[in-house]
């Protein structure tokens, strides 16, 4: 949901990625396919690439992939994918792979292969991620070292600080893109639940990206009087924004998440009233009246309100507190301040009023 500021480090890691096969592929183009002696020249080559295709599947694969007769297409339409990937997520019509079952199994195979396995094999490490020095399990690694302290960047409700609750989400299903099976900004630390349950294969264009788009601009959470219904409202000036936000709120289903955790809303709101009940009556009884109520609770709900905009990216169900806050403002204070003026038997004066938002 929030934007995602991707790590130096991490960039770091993921950009080896995207080298490893703009080299993979510079060397399938640059070698004839009738040369007999292509493994002869992997064996006597000194770049990072052949010295992890010694060692790996890699070096069948260029093999395979210098004789495929749709190379070119290939590489062509691998380039195209990442020159073009944020038009892709914005909705602009794109080139659809037609190549030969043969072909297609071939590239299916070999990115499932870079993305399953090579990723997690030392020498791929040693030579694309020189800096890199952790546990050969890169992903999990990556999981752990990034999503620490983090919430997922979806659903803005689980946490990912543990790697066994998150997961690495291709945001275009590898099932549909796999030449982008390891493109840098393809690949999304989320959580299991958003990635493995609820998105899974799924996806419809044009969508907010994590990394490219803040959701939260462009949704407002509302709420009903006694905090047991949700819906959205988009805040957009263009149609394009608005199936934007609306592909991405019904893809990973935030009002059918969200409804069954408002009971947390509605234990923050009587947090807030007791909160306010407690400071109001450690005041002198002569200062005591429906003035100062209403200043201690706009006090209380804007000390909620400041302490998740602190937390964003780090806690969960920031961005819901922040449009809960707003609607306590604006719609619940007089329902609140009513409450709070019958318990403590204080008479209510009309024409008090707080600033809004």
């Amino acid at each position: 949901m929030r934007r995602v500021v991707v790590d130096p480090e991490l960039d770091k890691i993921v950009k080896a990625f995207d080298l490893f096969v703009s080299d993979f592929f510079q060397w399938v183009l640059s070698h004839d396919p009738n040369d007999p002696d292509l493994e002869g020249k992997i064996n006597i080559e000194n770049s990072p690439l052949a010295k992890v295709a010694r060692k790996t599947s890699v070096k069948k694969l260029l093999i395979s992939f210098v004789q495929c007769p749709d190379r070119n297409f290939i590489q062509s339409l691998y380039m195209y994918y990442i020159k073009n990937y944020q038009n892709i997520v914005d909705g602009t019509p794109y080139l659809i792979s037609k190549f030969t079952p043969e072909t297609w199994t071939l590239v299916i195979n070999s990115f499932d292969y870079f993305y399953d396995t090579l990723l997690n094999i030392k020498i791929f490490q040693r030579n694309y991620i020189p800096d890199y020095d952790g546990p050969k399990e890169l992903k999990r690694e990556i999981r752990k070292k990034f999503g620490e302290e983090k919430v997922c960047p979806y659903c803005d409700f689980h946490n990912i600080s543990h790697e066994d609750f998150s997961s690495i989400d291709h945001f275009l299903p590898k099932s549909r893109f796999p030449l982008l099976s390891i493109y840098s900004e393809n690949l999304v630390i989320a959580c299991a639940g958003c990635n493995d349950r609820i998105k899974r294969d799924a996806f419809e264009l044009p969508i907010f990206h994590p990394l490219f788009d803040d959701v939260t601009n462009y949704i407002t959470f509302k709420f009903d009087q006694t905090c047991s219904r949700i819906n959205i409202d988009y805040n957009v000036t263009f149609i394009h924004e608005l199936k934007s936000a609306t592909n991405y709120c019904e893809l990973f289903k935030l009002e059918e998440v969200y409804i069954t955790i408002l009971y947390k809303l509605r234990s923050d709101r009587k947090k807030i009233r007791k909160s306010v009940e407690t400071k109001f009556l450690l005041i002198d009884i002569s200062k005591r009246d429906f003035t100062l109520l209403k200043k201690l609770y706009r006090d209380e709900v804007d000390t909620f309100l400041n302490e998740n905009i602190e937390r964003r990216g780090s806690f969960g169900l920031t961005k819901l507190r922040i449009d809960f806050c707003k609607f306590l403002i604006e719609e619940g204070q007089k329902f609140d301040l009513d409450y709070l003026a019958e318990k403590l038997t204080i008479e209510i004066q009309e024409d008090v009023s707080l600033s809004r938002i």
